[in-house]
């Protein structure tokens, strides 16, 4: 039975939930429209909906009184979906929106150097004090990395799940000059026993066969007497605690959740008990996504999201 199809990336999963008999099952997929159930009517995913973050972030802005704001998103469908939804979500609140802009994803273009210049230009001569930046991380970096070379005043900025506990913000040189950041990320949970299995993986493997593994899975064709000129340096320096902070990932566990929740949806649609299951041949993806499962799981609305909670994050010089 080919029932479920599991998807990490958010801008394709539009396109894959069109077969309505297979269930769509994504940890990374946030987009709103995805929650429509007459379009997509099989798709169910274990993080909450941008829709959710979006409307966290107006209530603090409302909270704080902010009533002079810029909004950057992504050159992509992440990034312009949660313009759109900004501009909705704020629309009658007394949220004035000085400007909405977008910052490229192909950041190594020579345009896009001069846009992410002349945004930054933008930003400072808005006198805009707060910025929501809807965005990834790749494209977040070289924006604050402009903002910190000029040396600009602080501001404070809303860090959409994207990018709000990307380390690679976080490790920026200066970072702490750009002002205050307010972020917002999906409240994880922990996988029984992960960490523990990870931990005798590596007390039980020598390091060098998990790096040859490493590049054998890189360079699956490659003939082995050149693998010794593909060294992979992260490899060789990888240990229990380098990876420790991924098994606490909010994506970790939202992957977890998935598998789970298919796994068990089987099990109980299929009523099955230490010995045996029923023998069903034909179950579609829809019947799957119906089957309500243990209570420990994150429980999936009427529009395939989960009832997660957001956790709102600070990072301030």
């Amino acid at each position: 039975m080919n029932l479920t199809y599991l998807m990490k990336d958010r801008h394709v999963a539009e396109c894959c939930c069109v077969d309505f008999a297979l269930l769509h099952v994504s940890y990374a997929a946030s987009r709103d429209q995805l929650s429509d159930r007459d379009l997509f009517p099989s798709f169910f995913r274990t993080i909450p909906s941008d829709k959710i973050q979006i409307e966290a972030m107006v209530e603090v802005i409302r909270f704080f009184r902010w009533n002079w704001v810029a909004a950057i998103g992504s050159d992509d469908e992440y990034g312009h979906g949660g313009l759109e939804l900004f501009s909705s979500l704020t629309s009658g609140r007394y949220i004035c929106t000085a400007f909405e802009n977008t910052i490229p994803t192909n950041v190594n273009d020579p345009i896009a150097i001069e846009t992410f210049s002349e945004i930054v230009q933008q930003i400072n001569k808005s006198q805009a004090n707060v910025i929501i930046l809807f965005a990834d991380e790749m494209s977040v970096r070289p924006l604050l990395e402009e903002w910190v070379r000029l040396g600009l005043g602080p501001k404070v900025w809303m860090a959409s799940d994207g990018w709000a506990t990307s380390t690679l913000i976080l490790s920026l040189p200066g970072i702490l000059n750009i002002g205050t950041i307010l972020g917002f990320t999906v409240q994880g949970g922990q996988i029984p026993g992960f960490a523990d299995y990870v931990s005798k993986v590596f007390k039980a493997a020598p390091m060098e066969s998990l790096c040859w593994a490493s590049r054998d899975g890189f360079f699956p064709s490659a003939d082995p007497s050149t693998l010794e000129t593909h060294q992979c340096q992260d490899c060789d320096y990888i240990s229990f605690h380098n990876v420790s902070s991924a098994l606490k990932s909010n994506y970790t566990y939202s992957a977890y959740a998935a598998v789970y929740s298919i796994a068990h949806s089987l099990h109980n649609l299929l009523k099955c008990d230490s010995e045996s299951c029923l023998e069903i041949q034909n179950i579609t993806g829809w019947q799957l996504g119906r089957v309500r499962t243990a209570a420990t799981e994150p429980h999936m609305s009427q529009w395939g999201s989960p009832d997660l909670m957001l956790r709102t994050l600070r990072g301030q010089r």
